[in-house]
Formats: structure tokens, sequence, C-alpha cells
């Protein structure tokens, strides 16, 4: 299986896509957010990814960087469905999340709405929820957001690895227990702890680099991916994110650029 990062960004940038990406094997996705718009149709197209490889999605709220380009993956769908080859999607969210999509697919896509809710199976997920995706277990959780009600997910890659996705809110003790035995940790970082003071991560409940990376450390995870980052200084990024993360974290770092591609097993 491998991680193909679509978007790598906050919800302001300009020069990368916004984070979102696909778990993929084979001839099968699992596309997690959406991006910011209809951006997702040409990032799915420059890794070579068919529509019809999407057969889950999971939307982790409802923030614009994370929802809206979920409309033109339906409007595709519905496009599909009347020449006859559209297969059926999986959607995964929060009640938050579906009443707010459905609201809004009935007013931009009114037409495409019989095809859609004939093709479209949609999976609300409450405080837990135990799914199988890819033939692989996986359970998503409620996050401790203060704001926008907000989910992760924690997938079995095998008997003993695992992936654990922290949506784009920092970590909390409460959600300890999801990531026990984490082998890949996926986690947002804003922006460096040296440009903290410019961007005021925690007082909008992102993190930093330094913050993701020392829990990486803290709970021994083997393997992270630092995303959801600004792109001020987009050319260096990795570099100096990567800097920062080293002086606190000894295991296995990613600070991928949108499009690149990382094998998890």
């Amino acid at each position: 299986m491998e991680l193909v990062m679509l978007g790598t960004g906050h919800a302001l940038v300009t020069r990368c896509f916004s984070t979102c990406f696909l778990l993929r094997e084979g001839d099968r996705a699992f596309l997690v957010d959406s991006g910011g718009g209809n951006g997702l149709l040409t990032q799915l197209a420059k890794t070579g990814t068919d529509l019809s490889c999407i057969s889950d999605v999971f939307i982790s709220h409802i923030h614009l960087d994370h929802m809206l380009g979920v409309f033109w993956l339906l409007r595709c769908l519905a496009q599909r469905a009347r020449k006859g080859l559209a297969k059926p999607l999986r959607l995964y969210g929060n009640s938050h999340v579906l009443d707010t999509l459905w609201q809004i697919t009935k007013l931009l896509l009114p037409k495409a709405m019989p095809c859609l809710t004939e093709l479209v199976h949609t999976i609300s997920l409450e405080e837990t929820s135990n799914q199988e995706i890819l033939g692989r277990p996986v359970r998503f959780f409620a996050l401790c957001a203060k704001h926008t009600p907000q989910h992760g997910f924690r997938l079995n890659l095998t008997c003993d690895q695992t992936f654990v996705f922290l949506g784009d809110i920092p970590f909390s003790e409460p959600l300890l227990p999801h990531l026990k035995g984490c082998t890949w940790l996926m986690h947002e970082a804003f922006c460096l702890e040296e440009d903290a003071d410019r961007f005021h991560p925690h007082a909008i409940e992102h993190s930093t680099v330094l913050d993701a990376a020392s829990l990486a450390q803290r709970l021994h995870i083997p393997h992270c991916i630092l995303t959801h980052a600004d792109d001020s200084d987009l050319e260096h990024r990795s570099e100096r994110f990567l800097r920062e993360a080293q002086s606190v974290y000894h295991g296995d770092i990613h600070i991928p650029y949108d499009l690149e591609h990382i094998r998890l097993i």
C-alpha cells in the first residue's frame, strides 16, 4: 500500500494544494479529505488516478480546505452515471459533515441528486466507528476539537503495522489509546517553532513541527509524516521542517511535497 499526497498545505496556501491524500493499493484507492476545490481533479490526474479507482472517501470535517473538492468528485460521478460508467462510492463523515454536504449538493447539483443518492452510500460516524476499507479494518474516532466536530482514523496495514491520521488539530491526551502501537503517524504541522510568533498556530488549533515531532518521539512511533503546512518558503520547507523535527525525533520522518508517494508496506 502506498500513500499519495495530493496536497500538503493549509487552508490559505497558494503555492501548493490544500492537504488531502490517497491510500492506494492496486487499482483501488481511499481518498482522505478532498482539498479546497476542483484542483482535486488536477492532482488526481497528475497521479494517474482514475476516478473509478476511488471506492471510499472520508471527510474529516467541514472546513473549506478539506471539503470543497468532494463536490467536484460528485459532479464527475453523476456525469459518469449518465454514461453508465459510474461505480458505487462509500462516503464517511460525522453527522455534521454529511448533513452539510448533502445540503450543499442539493443546491449546487440538484439534477444530479437522484443518481447520487443511489450511487453514494453514506456512513455516519459516531464517537468511534469500525469499518472495513481496502479490505482492512479501520477505526474512526472523534478528535478533541474545540469548535468544528472532527474525526481521525486508525487503519491496520498488517497484523502488526498501523497508520493513524490525526486530522488537522493538535494531539490531546484522550486520544492516546488510538495511538498505542502506531507505526505510521500523520500529524499536522502548521509551521516551525521559530515562526510561531508570526503564525500563532496554537491560537488556531494547530501545531508546530516541534510539537508534532516531540509527540512522535515520546510515543516511540517509528514513522512520522508532517503535513497541512505553510507554503511561504515552499522551496525550503522540507529542509527546514526536517531540521527542526530531527532535533527531537529520531525515527523516520517525512515532510512531503504535493504529489509525493510514500510506500507504507
